[in-house]
Order: structure tokens, then C-alpha cells, then sequence
């Protein structure tokens, strides 16, 4: 285990919560997620250009980003 395993599994546990919030329809849920696709993406975007893995990660986390902002965004609507 490297040094990001901690992390790694931080944000992992915020898009389990998120998801299962989001699913109940509690509050923060989006938010959430829209916070673990962006600390992901500030993470992978660096290693962006060094594999596949990171490529694939930085660009899902972008795509997820953008949907979870949007839809917080115009919830505030």
C-alpha cells in the first residue's frame, strides 16, 4: 500500500456516501459527490499524461464534476 491509500479510500467512502444520500434523498448528497469528483479530479489530473488508470480517472472525474455541479446549480435554481 503507497501513500495514498488513505485518500484514495476517503474519497471513495464520500461517493459511497453521497450515493446512498443521494438514493434516500437526504440532504448534502450532491454536494458530496460534487466534492469527491473534484478532490479526485485535482488528484488524477496531475498524473493525467502517465497511464490509462489516471487518463480514465481525470477524465471521469471532470465528466462526474461537471453533471453533480450542474445539478447542484440549477437545484439552487
Amino acid at each position: 500500500m503507497g501513500p495514498l491509500t488513505t485518500p484514495n479510500h476517503s474519497v471513495g467512502v464520500l461517493y459511497l456516501w453521497s450515493g446512498d444520500a443521494i438514493r434516500k434523498g437526504t440532504a448534502n448528497g450532491l454536494e458530496a459527490a460534487l466534492g469527491a469528483s473534484a478532490i479526485l479530479l485535482l488528484s488524477s489530473a496531475p498524473r493525467a499524461a502517465k497511464g490509462p488508470v489516471p487518463a480514465v480517472l481525470t477524465a471521469t472525474s471532470a465528466v462526474t464534476g461537471y453533471y453533480y455541479g450542474k445539478t447542484v446549480y440549477a437545484l439552487r435554481q
